[in-house]
């Protein structure tokens, strides 16, 4: 199997295998959590996206193998996770969180250190695609904390991709309810809807091969800009939201 290869199932793959209960990662050691009690000096961040799964913690975390991350499953009620209208560094199109009413998606807290968060910041393109904020009066109940009322959050900067008039949902999150202008697809259906609507002739692992690259990428991210939907979050607090390395 080639580098390109490679790469490409690794976009595809987005948002990865994640526990449908709560984990503790240690190094590359996964293990159940079956009772926990938060430490005062851990962050809870939501994981709405990719930071949920295991594998890709790891690759955030690689310079820094022996870390201990706390991963809590949780549901957050009049939320959705659904695709972002921009294109990752390594092909993907990630996702981002959207208010819907009588939406309710599965989710994951991250309970990070300060050193942890610093990095988890370097991994998630702040100021240019994310940003930093604090969510409050949610409804987020967690297995192992119980309800909370707010929570840190990375918060797509671009708005949420739309196609054909609806928002684009993961179907690799479950969701209970529904919502007539929410569809789910999977990360090849995205790739393959948001190619087609740019009038990409390429096959999809064509079209990814080429987004990898930065120049490609930039052009796709831009023409998207025509398919992205902004939205209201009346209770966000933004904490931080400029560009870490330019």
């Amino acid at each position: 199997m080639t580098e390109i290869d490679t790469d490409i199932q690794r976009a595809l793959a987005y948002p990865y295998e994640r526990p449908t209960h709560s984990f503790l990662l240690e190094g590359e050691t996964i293990s159940r959590l079956h009772a926990w009690e938060p430490e005062e000096h851990l962050i809870p961040v939501l994981a709405c996206g990719s930071n949920a799964a295991p594998e890709q913690l790891i690759r955030k975390f690689k310079d820094h193998p022996n870390q201990r991350i706390p991963v809590t499953a949780g549901k957050l009620k009049n939320f959705v996770s659904v695709y972002s209208p921009h294109v990752a560094g390594y092909g993907s199109i990630p996702a981002t969180l959207m208010p819907l009413e009588g939406v309710t998606t599965t989710c994951h807290i991250t309970w990070l250190t300060e050193d942890q968060l610093v990095q988890m910041h370097l991994t998630e393109a702040i100021g240019s695609s994310y940003r930093y904020s604090e969510l409050r009066d949610i409804d987020l109940q967690c297995e192992m904390t119980g309800p909370h009322e707010k929570i840190h959050a990375y918060i797509g900067r671009r708005g949420v991709l739309r196609l054909n008039g609806s928002y684009i949902g993961l179907s690799a999150i479950p969701i209970e309810g529904q919502h007539e202008e929410l569809t789910l697809m999977s990360q090849t259906e995205v790739q393959e809807a948001t190619a087609h609507t740019l009038n990409h002739k390429n096959n999809i692992n064509r079209f990814i091969e080429i987004n990898i690259n930065t120049n490609n990428r930039h052009h796709v991210i831009e023409a998207l800009k025509d398919h992205a939907s902004p939205y209201p979050l009346f209770n966000e607090i933004i904490i931080y939201d400029e560009k870490l390395n330019d």
